[in-house]
Formats: C-alpha cells, sequence, structure tokens
C-alpha cells in the first residue's frame, strides 16, 4: 500500500493477467490524510501555521517556530526559545524575547552578567532612562556562554530534567542547550495564589486551602439602650454567629471583629448588656475584638474625655488577654490579636478611635518587630472612610465636624497617612461610626493594595408596618432602641483565588415585627445604600493578595507629620507657656512651664518648675526618653516662661524666668544640653546685673551652637523696662558681654524675640513705646556677631496708628530673608485684632510689604513664625472668639492656604488651645506647633504638639 495525493492504493492482482499492479486510489474522506510513515488513512488537522514561521505563543513566555508534526503531519507551532525572566516575547515586528516593560526596572541589578537562553550570548544588566534591563552581546563563532563568560568549551549548570525555583519565584527546569551544555530555563509563572516551591508551582495555602472567615459586628449602640439588663439583638447575634460558626455561612471562623459604639451612653446598664452578649461568644470559645467608639466615652449632661470610657471595667486586659489568639494591649483600648490560615499568619490591631499619635506610634513600632514581620495586618478602627463624595464618587475619610466627646486624634485621612499606607503587609482597614456601607481601594507607600471598608447598619430602625412599602414610604432610617435591625457582615477569604466575599446578613431575617408583617428582609436607609440585601452595596468580592508570603516593609517617605498629640506625661496641674526648637533630622524638643508639683501654689506663691521633652521626627517617643526637670537642683521659689534653642547636632540651650528665692524680683537663668537630654552646662545667670526683675527671655541659635538671649530689664536707673542681649558660645561662656538693644533707655521697650544665622549676625525684634505717645510699634534692630549693631532701629510695621505689639521673628539660616510678624489693634476699642506680617533682606529692607495673614471679626493675638531654608514662612496665632489656634502659610512670597485651626476639635464648645509655638525643621518642609489646651474636659492644661508642611 502507498499514499496517493489526498488517499491510499493497494498493489495486487486486479485483472485477467498474473501480474501484480496498484488498483484505484481510495480517498481518505474528509478531514483525513494519508500517512506516508504508515502508508494508511489517519484523522486529519488543520495546519495552525506556515512552514518556518515565528511566532510568540499565547502566554508571551516563549518563542516559538512552525514545523511538521512527523506523527500528526500537520504543521504545529513548537518551543525555539524560552524568555528570561523578566522577560516578553514581542512579535511587533520579528518574534523574539524582550525586556518586559512592566517590570523594566526591576529586571535586574546594574553589572549583574548572565548567559542567554541560547547560551550564543552574554547579558549585562544596564541602567538607563528605560530602567534596568539585559543589553545582549554575542559571543564568537564558536563559541558560547558558559560560566556567564563566553568560551570555546561548555559546562553543564545543571542536570538534565531537574527543576528549581528563580530568584524571583518562576519554576526553571535543566534543559541541554545548542552548546551542548544544559542551563536552567524559565516556565510558566505560577500565577494567582500560587508559589513556586522545588521548581513546581504548588498553592501557598498548602495542605491548608479552605476558605476562611471574619464577622465584622457594626455600631451595636442601639441594641444596648435599655434602662436595664435584658436580652436584645446584641445577643440573638453573637447566638447566629455561634449556630452557624464553621459552617458554609460562616466557613473556618476566625474572628468576630466589633466596629466600637459598644453602646450608646456609656452607662452600666449599657455595657453589662454588651458584655452579656460578648460572653456568649467567649463562651464558644469563638476569638472576638472589641474596640471604642465616641459613644463609649460619653458622660451624662456632658462631653467625655479619653479617661471617662467604661471600656476597661468592662473590658479589663485580664478579660482581653483570655480570648484566643491575644497578642498584647496599650493604653486600655487598643489591642491586637495573632491566628493562622492556610499556612500564613495574621495580626489582626484594633485601635481606638481617632487614635492618638502616641497610639500610631506604637502601632507603627508593633508592626516592624521581627516577630510580626511575616505576617498579614487587618486593622480595625471605629472611624476610618465615610460615604461616597459627590463628586469623586469615592467615600471620603472621616473627619472632624465636631468634638465628638474626645479631642486630639487622628482622623481617618491622617491614621491613613501616619500609619495604614506604610505597611507593605497592611491588607484592610475596618471602619464603622458613619451610617452607610462603602469600599474604597488604596495603594500603599509599598505598592500594596489596602481594601478600606464601612460597615454601619445601626439606622436601620425595625418597621412594623402591615406592608413592607410602607415601612419604605415613612422614614424608618432612625437613631433609636433597637436600630441596627441585626445585620452584620461576614467576609470569606479562599486562599486558592486570593478572592474575598462580602455578604451581608440579618440575624432576626424574616422577623415581622423588624421588616414589617410580610416579613421580607429590608433595608431601610436608601439614601445610605440600596435597600434590597442583594444589592451590591451589600453582597460582593473582591480580589485581594493574602495569600503571598511577603516580609513587612515599613516606608514612610520621610513624611514627618503627625496628628495633635500631648507632650506632657503627668495631666496634674497646668502645662502651659510652650516652646519649641527642631534639629535637621527631624527630632525637636519641647519645653514648658509645669504646675505638677505637690509644693506649687502654695498659698498666694506660685511653685512653677520648667519640663522639656525630646520627640522623634513623627512626633514618636524618644526610646528611654522621658520628661526633663529643666531647673533640677535649684526648684524652690517659681520658674515660668521659657524658650528653647538647637544646633545642627541636636544640642540645646533652654532659658527661662526665676524666682528661685520666691521674693518677686526676677532673673533670667539658663542651661545647655546634649541631643541625648543630658545637661552639657549647668544652671547659670544670663542677666549679669541682677538688680530689678528680668523677664521674656527669649534665645536663638546658630547651626554651630553659639547662640544669643534677649530680655526685657527694668533696671536701676530706669524708669521704664528695655531689651538686652548677651553673646555666649556653644559651651555656655560669654561672647559678648550684656547690652542694651537701643542706644538710649527712652520709653518702654517689651516682648522681644531674637534671630541669629549662620554667619552669627543676629536681629532682635521688641514692641516698642519709645516715644512715650501710648501706642507701640514693632520695631527690630540688626547687629554684628560681636553684638556691635548693624543699624539703627527700623520700624517693621508701615501702618503706625494704634498698637503693633507682641512681634515674632524668624529667618533663613544664611540671613539672606527674613519675616517679621505682630499683632495690629488699630484703636483701643477695637473690637477686631489683626496678625500681621512683613519680610525683609539681610539689610533689613522690604522684600514684601505688611500683610494681612488673619481674618477679621476676631481679637487675633500671639502671633508666632518660623521661616525655612527656602524662604517660606509659617505663621501661628491665637484666635480667643473660637479660642483656637490658627495657622497659615506664607510660600513663594503669597500666602498660600486660608486660616486653618491646629487644634482638634473646634472649641467653641469646650476648652480652648492657646499659646502658640512654632518650628520650622532646618533644610526641610515640615514644622511643628506647640500650644497649651484644655479641649479634654478636665479643667488643666496640657501642651499638645503637631506637625504640619510648609
Amino acid at each position: 500500500t502507498e499514499c496517493v495525493d489526498d488517499g491510499y492504493r493497494v498493489c495486487g492482482q486486479f485483472d485477467d493477467d498474473s501480474c501484480l499492479e496498484y488498483g484505484e486510489i481510495t480517498g481518505c474522506g474528509t478531514n483525513a490524510t494519508c500517512n506516508p510513515a504508515t502508508n494508511k488513512c489517519e484523522q486529519g488537522c488543520d495546519d495552525d501555521c506556515a512552514d518556518g514561521a515565528i511566532a510568540c505563543n499565547d502566554s508571551n513566555t516563549e518563542v516559538v517556530i512552525c514545523k511538521r508534526n512527523t506523527t500528526t503531519n500537520c504543521l504545529e507551532y513548537v518551543t525555539q526559545t524560552t524568555c528570561n525572566d523578566g522577560e516578553i516575547c514581542n512579535d511587533d515586528a520579528e518574534a523574539q524575547c524582550v525586556d518586559n516593560p512592566t517590570e523594566i526596572t526591576k529586571n535586574c541589578e546594574p553589572g549583574e552578567i548572565r548567559c542567554s537562553n541560547d547560551t550564543k550570548s552574554t547579558e549585562k544588566c544596564i541602567a538607563d532612562a528605560n530602567g534596568n534591563h539585559w543589553d545582549s552581546t554575542p559571543c564568537p563563532e564558536n563559541e558560547f556562554c558558559t560560566n556567564n563568560t563566553c568560551s570555546k568549551t561548555c559546562t553543564d549548570a545543571c542536570q538534565e530534567g531537574a527543576k528549581q525555583c528563580s530568584a524571583k519565584g518562576i519554576p526553571q527546569i535543566c534543559k541541554k542547550a545548542q552548546s551542548g551544555c544544559t542551563v536552567w530555563q524559565n516556565e510558566a509563572a505560577c500565577g494567582t495564589a500560587k508559589g513556586c516551591v522545588n521548581g513546581t508551582c504548588q498553592y501557598y495555602c498548602g495542605n491548608d486551602c479552605e476558605p476562611w472567615s471574619i464577622v465584622v459586628l457594626p455600631d451595636t449602640q442601639n441594641y444596648t439602650r435599655y434602662s436595664s439588663v435584658t436580652e436584645t439583638t446584641y445577643h440573638k447575634q453573637m447566638q447566629w454567629i455561634v449556630k452557624n460558626k464553621n459552617t458554609k455561612t460562616i466557613p473556618n471562623l476566625k474572628m468576630v471583629l466589633h466596629m466600637g459604639d459598644i453602646t450608646n451612653d456609656n452607662t452600666d446598664v449599657q455595657w453589662k448588656i454588651a458584655k452579656q452578649a460578648h460572653d456568649i461568644l467567649k463562651k464558644a470559645n469563638i476569638p472576638f475584638a472589641v474596640v471604642n467608639g465616641n459613644h463609649d466615652y460619653r458622660v451624662k449632661g456632658g462631653l467625655g474625655s479619653r479617661s471617662t470610657s467604661k471600656f476597661e471595667t468592662y473590658f479589663p486586659e485580664s478579660y482581653l488577654k483570655t480570648i484566643k489568639g491575644y497578642g498584647g494591649i496599650y493604653a486600655k483600648h487598643n489591642t491586637y490579636y495573632n491566628f493562622k490560615a492556610g499556612n500564613q499568619e495574621y495580626i489582626i490591631l484594633n485601635l481606638e478611635y481617632y487614635p492618638r499619635q502616641q497610639t500610631l506610634c506604637w502601632a507603627n513600632s508593633l508592626l516592624q518587630k521581627p516577630e510580626n514581620a511575616n505576617k498579614k495586618i487587618i486593622m480595625a478602627t471605629h472611624a476610618n472612610i465615610g460615604r461616597k463624595d459627590d463628586k469623586t464618587k469615592i467615600p471620603n475619610y472621616t473627619g472632624h465636624s465636631k468634638l465628638e466627646f474626645v479631642p486630639n486624634g487622628a482622623k481617618g485621612q491622617e491614621v491613613w497617612h501616619y500609619f495604614t499606607r506604610r505597611h507593605s503587609n497592611m491588607l484592610m482597614a475596618l471602619s464603622g461610626h458613619v451610617g452607610g456601607s462603602e469600599r474604597r481601594e488604596d495603594k500603599g507607600l509599598n505598592g500594596n493594595i489596602v481594601e478600606q471598608i464601612l460597615t454601619d447598619y445601626q439606622f436601620d430602625a425595625p418597621c412594623a408596618q402591615d406592608k413592607l412599602s410602607q415601612c419604605t414610604a415613612k422614614n424608618y432610617c432612625a437613631h433609636n432602641t433597637d436600630a441596627g435591625n441585626g445585620w452584620l457582615r461576614i467576609l470569606t477569604f479562599d486562599p486558592k483565588t486570593n478572592k474575598v466575599k462580602v455578604t451581608t446578613k440579618s440575624v432576626i431575617s424574616g422577623s415581622k415585627s423588624t421588616f414589617s408583617k410580610e416579613g421580607k428582609d429590608q433595608l431601610f436607609c436608601t439614601g445610605y445604600y440600596n435597600a434590597k440585601p442583594s444589592h451590591a452595596d451589600h453582597q460582593y468580592e473582591f480580589t485581594l493578595d493574602f495569600t503571598t508570603p511577603s516580609k513587612n516593609t515599613y516606608k514612610d517617605a520621610g513624611d514627618w507629620r503627625f496628628a495633635r498629640r500631648t507632650i506632657n506625661h503627668n495631666g496634674t496641674g497646668d502645662q502651659i507657656n510652650s516652646n519649641v526648637a527642631a534639629m535637621p533630622n527631624g527630632r525637636f524638643v519641647v519645653v514648658w512651664e509645669d504646675d505638677s508639683s505637690k509644693d506649687d501654689d502654695k498659698g498666694d506663691k506660685k511653685n512653677h518648675d520648667i519640663y522639656a521633652r525630646i520627640m522623634n521626627p513623627g512626633g514618636c517617643n524618644l526610646s528611654g526618653n522621658n520628661e526633663i526637670i529643666v531647673n533640677a537642683g535649684k526648684t524652690q521659689g517659681n520658674q515660668s516662661d521659657p524658650d528653647v534653642a538647637a544646633d545642627k547636632d541636636g544640642n540645646f540651650v533652654i532659658v527661662w524666668t526665676d524666682d528661685n528665692a520666691n521674693k518677686g524680683t526676677t532673673q533670667i537663668f539658663m542651661r545647655g544640653f546634649d541631643a541625648s537630654g543630658k545637661p552639657r552646662f549647668d544652671i547659670k545667670t544670663v542677666n549679669q546685673k541682677s538688680d530689678n526683675s528680668k523677664y521674656q527671655a527669649r534665645v536663638a541659635m546658630a547651626p554651630d551652637g553659639k547662640f544669643v538671649v534677649s530680655w526685657t530689664d527694668k533696671r536701676s536707673g530706669n524708669n521704664t523696662p528695655q531689651i538686652w542681649v548677651r553673646g555666649f558660645n556653644a559651651d555656655g561662656s560669654q561672647a559678648f558681654a550684656e547690652r542694651a538693644v537701643a542706644d538710649k533707655a527712652a520709653g518702654t521697650r517689651i516682648k522681644s524675640d531674637v534671630f541669629i544665622d549662620n554667619q552669627h549676625r543676629f536681629i532682635v525684634t521688641w514692641e516698642d513705646d519709645s516715644d512715650a505717645n501710648g501706642s507701640t510699634q514693632s520695631k527690630f534692630r540688626l547687629f554684628n556677631a560681636d553684638g556691635t549693631p548693624r543699624s539703627n532701629a527700623i520700624t517693621a510695621n508701615t501702618v503706625s496708628t494704634g498698637d503693633q505689639n507682641g512681634p515674632s521673628i524668624s529667618g533663613k539660616p544664611d540671613g539672606s530673608k527674613f519675616i517679621i510678624s505682630w499683632t495690629n489693634i488699630e484703636s483701643k476699642n477695637a473690637t477686631s485684632y489683626t496678625i500681621m506680617a512683613r519680610t525683609f533682606d539681610a539689610d533689613g529692607k522690604q522684600v514684601n510689604a505688611d500683610f494681612k495673614v488673619s481674618k477679621a471679626n476676631a481679637k487675633n493675638q500671639n502671633s508666632q513664625v518660623c521661616m525655612n531654608a527656602n524662604g517660606n514662612a509659617m505663621i501661628a496665632w491665637y484666635e480667643p472668639g473660637l479660642k483656637n489656634v490658627m495657622y497659615r502659610k506664607f510660600v513663594d512670597g503669597k500666602l498660600s492656604n486660608e486660616p486653618t485651626r491646629v487644634n482638634q476639635p473646634d472649641n467653641a464648645q469646650k476648652g480652648r488651645s492657646y499659646q502658640p509655638a512654632i518650628a520650622c525643621v532646618p533644610n526641610s518642609k515640615y514644622t511643628i506647633i506647640t500650644y497649651s489646651d484644655d479641649a479634654d474636659n478636665n479643667g488643666y492644661n496640657e501642651i499638645y504638639a503637631t506637625g504640619l508642611t510648609l
């Protein structure tokens, strides 16, 4: 038999003679051909390509060539070259392996050398405008690449058929190359939820790949609004969880997370209801975590504070640590738990309502510990995101719209900037607080995706009407007893697909007293979300890589901003009159007048001390650093009104007014410290003549540590106070003797401030009534490093009517530009004071004319200013109408923002924030503002600080 055309013929005797001959051709039929190798018809195939054609395979990981299959006799593509790790097959022209443009910056390390897959070239990693990529150099004729160099002989790189994983987790197999030697060649990448293990793709979850879940419990406050302890929907939620745990509804339950607002009014009855409900979970050995919400701090008839919550009474550390997976606690209300699922370890981190900056510092530090390096992170806090923005259609972050019971914490966007986005292993941020069901997806600083989810159904009130339509016609979206209708959320994680399924259910599904007498489940707050429980607002799915093993990387991108935080440890008594100095490395030192001593205020005598504290960049505690008692050793009498300045190495000097003998005659004292807070020189008297009182001391320090001190001096022979100044070396020894700033002691000069540049030239500014006309001006005078004047007194303000009070000065380190701010009071009967400012060059000539910093309609006062090396400035002041500290930026010669409140919240409601101080961090865009604050409602002032950008 032989094949002929599209059929075959058989050799035989087909007529009367005895000769053998071929018979008729028999066709093979449709889609079949005769195979010459077997001379039989075989089911045929369509050619996939033209003989010799070159192309890319479907996954663009190989160059393939068209050849005839000797078995099927069809043309089909076979592998010619497997692309290297970081390459992709491109067939825009001739098919070839090229650098993958989506990974071009991470293909290789510059200078690295390797052999090409066909061993005919060496490849060197180079860096150019397109990123890091491989550059090929062909080997000479008859040479092949082995051990990363071209040679006439080659060496096997591996045993043929062996498998391994590349450095980037791509499976590789050992094959023989054209050189005759073996080389490692890439196979297909593993894809979602899989990784390379011993050269083959395996699920990261190993033998534990079953889906697992977390239950999210929205605000339960309305379930607790009863006058006596009773069983509520809160209990029913817990009972439902126990009944459905480890079923298809709640598979492999790992944790129940409460979103805060456990109670509505922070009463004992409400906490007892909550405790009873959670004891149901505890008895069933189901791990759970709780966080405080704003309602959990409430005080009957008033606003609460951080210390008023009864959380720790009903959920003390001794109780919380018995819950499975407990890891630790911070400041009573912040906890973390650990669990394992699918070979991956996880941390559940629960943060207080509007976390304080020190809480965020603790959380950042916790996640950077070695034992937590490989754990994935899920964060829960009461308030984080809210409902969608009308324009962007993206959920907004929560903000401080009102006092909200607890002041001076981080709002949602600050939590994101100062914590959530900084950790590469951060998966989710879960929250409640704002009625709604929302989700936003954000990219962290390490490129990881963070899912931020809002779950809060607390305003869905029960409706017992006859028809469901009657429930939707009226407003059954209300904040009243039992509102919430039992809705909760299940997050189900599938380790094989990296999918998270979100399911929302009511534990009282079908209730005829809740969902009308028809008993048909429905949501009633249609202004917040869709009414249908099946809608994508409530049931959805998303992809999230929660299985790929990775080490947590912390990145802050050099962001030294931080949320408002307390600086003083001791909250007893008043902490007032703060000042601040910043160091080039981002650290800063705060100094203040402290009234916490038990010996303070005996009789009619004050006995305050001077305290200081060094803080790390970003407002976190310096390790091992406690408050410094600056006047230690001389604590008798009263110490007040401190100021501080620092050099480029972090050494600092503090000056203050001291009535050590408590006799009413004050002197100016100073003390020097190194960057760790240890004394460099002991307490010294600044003023050389000690008769009568000296007060209102201010200090400025050059980068090398030399400094000058100015003060108000009412010495013998003068009828009125004058401004004096004295210069010092870094070790506290004299650089020049004390001298009066003005040549003649006419009129009154008070409230000085001082600036020094890096050449030790300095400028003193003060409040001046030297003409004794009853109206003050803000004046300044330039001095050389040796204390000799460079100018006469110059008036800073151009508008001279009324009073120009309390000037503050700062400048560029090189002295080429400086700024003075002051308070303008147009008349004695003025109801509105204005903060003004003006800039000057090194010789005191105007750069920018007087400009208004504050808005009208308030007695704005006590301005403080700082300028950075770029000549940009920030001005802070006290606005007494609403009792707030405000700030404004002056950038590129103009005001760049509206007056902005520093403190949170707006103190029109209670307390006040006042006595601002400010410092620019040298050679950076960051500033530190400190102030005294009584917004926590305890009747005492504390020192707060916040970090901002200029």
